[in-house]
């Protein structure tokens, strides 16, 4: 196997704002299905009630959650909408939509088990795709992004004891990644039959897992190591070992970028790497300044913005300008910050504590 170069491990002076996700009310068991929209925040985003902001564009809170719960792990955005996984105790775990707009309503589209990975939820241009656990068998639900009754995908039965992470849009499938990138699924949007391969042969390490996808190529990211499996070939490269934690994988021409969370305690912030696909060996591109879950690729600025941390108070969103005109900056601070991040052409979106957020981009 070929081992790309190590990046280097310097030591960082700048404190880690480090927090595994926010408590579990329980995984639901209540679909959710029929009822009516709930009435959420007076409609239209407002400035947020917490953070600090000093620049251009400010977070402005488009639903405040509070009444019902805490928006957590997946989020994703399409033309018109946004949607999101919740905690709540009155009506289970569920999936929620709204428009992207903040003028409601909020609409339920079922059920949903939380497996505690941060990219727990997809969108394409029809549907929304999640994970469901019924207590015996775990499914994959693909919901109407109008509503309705969802339809479930059910995994394979030859994995059982599959311990679900990121799920990834694959076009005419939604690829699964086992928590440590152990196996990964691809389980077709028609029913068809799902398939499965092994990817790593190492324990998880905890922490993120990245899931990234290039035409037949399945990347994944866990642990010391990244991992490139050939679904044709079923051959498995590991790549860039010697890291702490890698977490979120983001391709993008010819390089895959990633985050190296840091897992120890010596005060040492993240870093952001690129693993060139041609040659196989990695750079460093310096501090991410704490660890993340996403990384959000913003081609027409040629920019990647990444939130870090898991604080209502002290949260940071970094950016890095992929021309190379310096190393990565932090543009905001003091943001609150529960859950996962997306993004369109003109706004970053991430969950906090009680209310899904936006922050128009700049320039």
């Amino acid at each position: 196997m070929f081992l790309a170069k190590v990046l280097s491990q310097r030591a960082r002076s700048l404190a880690v704002a480090v927090c595994v996700s926010g408590a579990i009310v329980g995984c639901g068991r209540n679909g959710g299905v029929g009822e009516s929209p709930d009435a959420g925040a007076e409609p239209g985003p407002r400035p947020a009630d917490a953070g600090v902001c000093n620049q251009p564009h400010c977070p402005e809170t488009l639903y405040d959650r509070s009444q019902f719960g805490g928006p957590r792990r997946g989020v994703d955005v399409d033309d018109t909408d946004i949607f999101w996984c919740e905690l709540t105790a009155a009506e289970g775990n569920v999936v929620r939509a709204a428009p992207k707009d903040g003028s409601g309503p909020v609409r339920t589209l079922g059920g949903w088990t939380d497996f505690g990975a941060s990219a727990s939820l997809v969108a394409d241009s029809q549907h929304v795709y999640w994970l469901f656990n019924d207590g015996s068998t775990t499914s994959l639900m693909r919901g109407a992004k109008a509503g309705g009754e969802p339809t479930s995908l059910v995994l394979p039965d030859a994995v059982p004891t599959l311990d679900p992470g990121p799920l990834l849009d694959a076009g005419d499938s939604v690829v699964i990644a086992e928590h440590g990138c152990g196996r990964v699924v691809r389980v077709p949007k028609d029913g068809a039959a799902s398939t499965i391969w092994r990817a790593s042969q190492y324990p998880p390490s905890g922490g993120v897992t990245g899931l990234e996808l290039r035409d037949q190529v399945v990347y994944c990211g866990n642990g010391q190591r990244i991992f490139a499996l050939d679904t044709q070939s079923e051959a498995i490269t590991e790549f860039v070992a010697g890291q702490d934690l890698v977490g979120p994988l983001m391709l993008d021409a010819g390089n895959l970028y990633f985050i190296n969370n840091r897992g120890d305690s010596t005060n040492r912030a993240g870093d952001l790497g690129a693993l060139s696909l041609d040659s196989g060996t990695a750079r460093e591109l310096g501090d991410a300044y704490g660890n993340a879950s996403r990384l959000l690729l913003d081609r027409p600025r040629r920019t990647i913005h990444w939130l870090v941390g898991r604080s209502a108070t002290e949260a940071r969103l970094a950016v890095y300008h992929l021309e190379g005109a310096g190393p990565p900056d932090v543009v905001l601070e003091g943001q609150n910050l529960a859950g996962d991040s997306a993004s369109d052409t003109d706004y970053l979106y991430w969950l906090s504590e009680h209310a899904v957020t936006r922050l128009k981009k700049w320039p």
